[in-house]
């Protein structure tokens, strides 16, 4: 039997998350929304278990704007407190979790404009993608820091794109407008600019 990273590592990887209560769920034939990567049908049937009162337009319309919600450009920040929200329909049942939907998927390809990224395994809670666990082969070192390199990297470019932003619109903002709107002195539209420059260099060195 020839050992391979799948024998050694992702199979008893998986094993072990179905021990703690993840169903293993084939990609082949699942239908998938690209936009967000969520499991539409289990999204719906997880959501309406844990939110009896809701309706299906309701769900719908959550599924609708949490893709949009991945589109901003805030490091998930406001997905973060719509997952977390205790009022209006439960993206999660945090008082009674074992009502929630447990799913484990392997291979599962993330699509940003022409840039995609496959973790090696990826876990679904109420049918949404919010974990991706990279495995490797005990003692392959370099293999490890690889993979951490690439996910440091991916991470890096995001941010570093944010931040590109947000040095756009705060020049525009001072070019239109002056100082006075973000600082209301000149010498804290210096230290701001400063502040800038810093963060460009601590993102790309």
């Amino acid at each position: 039997m020839m050992f391979n990273e799948d024998s050694r590592v992702k199979i008893p990887a998986l094993l072990h998350l179905t021990r703690l209560g993840y169903s293993y769920l084939s990609l082949k034939g699942a239908k998938i929304d690209e936009a967000s990567n969520i499991f539409p049908e289990l999204f719906s049937s997880s959501l309406q278990a844990i939110n009896p009162d809701a309706t299906t337009d309701d769900i719908d319309r959550l599924h609708k704007k949490i893709s949009l919600l991945l589109g901003n450009e805030d490091l998930g920040k406001v997905f973060y407190e719509l997952l977390t929200a205790t009022s209006g329909v439960k993206l999660i049942d945090f008082e009674n979790f074992d009502r929630n939907s447990f799913h484990v998927v392997t291979e599962l390809t993330y699509k940003n404009g022409d840039e995609e990224f496959r973790p090696d395994i990826t876990l679904l809670i109420n049918g949404m993608p919010l974990a991706f666990i990279e495995v490797k082969k005990p003692n392959n070192r370099e293999g490890v820091l690889a993979e951490r390199r690439q996910v440091l990297t991916e991470m890096d470019l995001v941010a570093f794109e944010v931040l590109c932003d947000a040095v756009a619109d705060y020049r525009l903002a001072r070019d239109q407008r002056g100082d006075r709107l973000v600082t209301h002195s000149s010498k804290g539209s210096q230290m701001l600019d400063r502040l800038m420059r810093w963060a460009v260099f601590a993102l790309t060195n």
